[in-house]
C-alpha cells in the first residue's frame, strides 16, 4: 500500500497525522479519531488554514470527504474524530490530511482498516465453543442419570 503526500516548493506549514492504536480497525459506521499536528513553519502570525479529510479506498477511490477551517498562529494539536460511512465495506483505507493557505499545500497520511478486530472473533468462537461444551456435558449427564436408573431397576430385579 502506497499513500502520496503532496507539497508545495516552499511550504508555510507541516502536518502530521496518526491515528492511536485502539483505532487503527474501526467498523462500518464507527468513530475513527485521528491526532493532527500543524505547525507554521514560517511564523507569519494568526492565520486561518484550510484543512480537508479525505479517506480514500485501496483503489483511490473517495468514501469521506469533509473540511474545517482553523486558526492557527506557531501550531495546532487536535483530535478530529470522523465518522465512518454505515455502507463503507470492510478493508484498508488511507486517511489524507490536506493543509492549504495562501495557495500553498502540504500534506499526509497514514492507514487505517474498516472491519472487525480480530480478538472478537476469537472471543465469538470461544463463545461457541463453551455453548458446544455446556450441551456435549449436559447430554452426557443425562445418559448417566438414564443409565444410573437402568442399574438401580436392574440391581432390584436382581435381588428379587
Amino acid at each position: 500500500m502506497i499513500s502520496l503526500e503532496v507539497e508545495s516548493k516552499e511550504p508555510l506549514f507541516d502536518v502530521k497525522v496518526e491515528i492511536p492504536k485502539e483505532f487503527l480497525r474501526v467498523k462500518p459506521g464507527g468513530n475513527l479519531l485521528a491526532q493532527i499536528t500543524i505547525f507554521n513553519l514560517v511564523k507569519t502570525g494568526l492565520v486561518n488554514v484550510s484543512i480537508d479529510y479525505t479517506i480514500k479506498d485501496i483503489d483511490g477511490n473517495i468514501v469521506f470527504y469533509t473540511n474545517d477551517v482553523l486558526a492557527i498562529e506557531k501550531y495546532a494539536s487536535f483530535i478530529k474524530t470522523l465518522k465512518l460511512p454505515e455502507n463503507i465495506k470492510y478493508g484498508d483505507y488511507a486517511l489524507y490530511i490536506k493543509v492549504n493557505y495562501d495557495k500553498k499545500t502540504v500534506s499526509a497520511s497514514t492507514w487505517f482498516t474498516v472491519g472487525i478486530r480480530p480478538f472478537i472473533i476469537l472471543e465469538i468462537i470461544l463463545i461457541l465453543l463453551l455453548i458446544i461444551l455446556i450441551i456435549k456435558v449436559s447430554i452426557v449427564k443425562k445418559r448417566l442419570y438414564s443409565l444410573s436408573l437402568k442399574i438401580a431397576h436392574f440391581v432390584r430385579n436382581f435381588r428379587d
